[in-house]
């Protein structure tokens, strides 16, 4: 097998041994023995290989993913969808699982909150983008004191909602 990987190490497994005792009354926890033997690692661990940053913030975010508000709906109208994704956000926001100041002092920090965001709901993972990443960033590294100084902290709260327009010299608009 191969090892080195923080611990886990994977073996190969002969396929047509484990499909001689299949049969559909089998359980799943029963297949896998059954195909791959017991595992040399554990789900802990392998979950912090596979994290390899942030854990503590990473663990907190999941055990967040079971608020009321994270649970899936489907088939609700666009509006619906859009109050959902900012109700989402903000909730994410009140937690402090991301900041615009993350940019600055801990960049791996923004991409788990991104990363994790986008399992519960991409459209919402689209709006932190663009709060955070687009308009946040732009005003943390392309503003002033004074800029810094009133909008920052309403940014991470959502009580500074932004948006991001470019244009760009040679598009063909407006020119």
């Amino acid at each position: 097998g191969i090892s080195g990987f923080g611990g886990i190490s994977v073996t190969g497994f002969s396929p047509s041994s484990a499909a001689a005792s299949l049969n559909n009354k089998t359980s799943p926890p029963e297949l896998q023995k059954q195909q791959f033997g017991s595992p040399t690692f554990t789900p802990e661990s392998l979950t912090h290989l596979l994290d390899h940053d942030n854990h503590e913030m990473r663990n907190k975010f999941r055990e967040f993913m079971s608020d009321p508000v994270m649970v899936p709906k489907y088939n609700i109208s666009l509006e619906e969808e859009r109050e959902l994704a900012l109700a989402r956000l903000q909730r994410i926001c009140d937690n402090g699982f991301i900041s615009v100041l993350d940019f600055r002092d801990n960049p791996l920090r923004i991409f788990a909150a991104h990363e994790l965001a986008a399992i519960i709901d991409p459209a919402m993972t689209t709006k932190m983008t663009v709060q955070f990443n687009l308009f946040g960033g732009t005003v943390l590294k392309l503003g002033t004191e004074k800029h810094h100084d009133k909008l920052l902290a309403g940014i991470d709260t959502l009580a500074d909602i932004g948006c991001f327009g470019l244009t760009e010299l040679g598009l063909g608009l407006g020119e």
